[in-house]
């Protein structure tokens, strides 16, 4: 009992505080860490930038953070594509 009144204080101090973000924008429960993109999905973007297409156009058709594009030629740029093995000790 004592969870659920912290929670719903919680959520009334979230929403009084921030007035237009949902409340489930602050629900941390589902969220975890995404996987890693496969190399080939790596590979399609990649050719598809140096096919001419811009990397808003390319981040847009397939759903990606432009942040996340620009890692990626930086990290083609070194040789060092594929993603980083996990190293966390939880399986």
């Amino acid at each position: 009992m004592l969870e659920a009144s912290y929670t719903a204080s919680r959520n009334q101090r979230l929403s009084a505080r921030f007035p237009s973000k949902p409340l489930s924008f602050f629900n941390t429960d589902y969220k975890r860490m995404p996987k890693p993109y496969d190399i080939e999905v790596r590979c399609k973007v990649l050719k598809q930038l140096q096919g001419g297409k811009g990397v808003r156009e390319v981040s847009e058709e397939f759903g990606l953070g432009l942040k996340t594009i620009y890692r990626w030629i930086a990290r083609e740029k070194l040789g060092q594509l594929a993603p980083f093995k996990k190293t966390s000790r939880k399986s």
